[in-house]
């Protein structure tokens, strides 16, 4: 049960970013429009995946604080793999 609030509270606060996250990035033009090689073939905005990202984060954070060496490792580690 314990385990159950940090997952049901990082659901909540994705649920409730993405769509801003969508939001601002059809304000700012942020969009993926198909070419031949695309998988989708209608355009879609960028930055949902950043919205999970911060969601999780704010949620580990808030548990965990202040973060741990570990903890540290796997913040640095997840933001490498969303910049790239």
């Amino acid at each position: 049960m314990a385990v159950l609030i940090p997952l049901v509270s990082a659901l909540v606060l994705s649920l409730v970013l993405t769509p801003l996250a969508r939001r601002i990035a059809v304000q700012f033009d942020l969009i993926d429009r198909p070419v031949a090689r695309s998988s989708h073939e209608k355009p879609v905005p960028f930055g949902g995946g950043f919205a999970i990202f911060l969601s999780f984060w704010a949620v580990a954070l808030a548990l965990q604080w202040p973060p741990t060496p570990p903890l540290m490792g796997m913040l640095i580690g997840s933001t490498i793999l969303l910049t790239i």
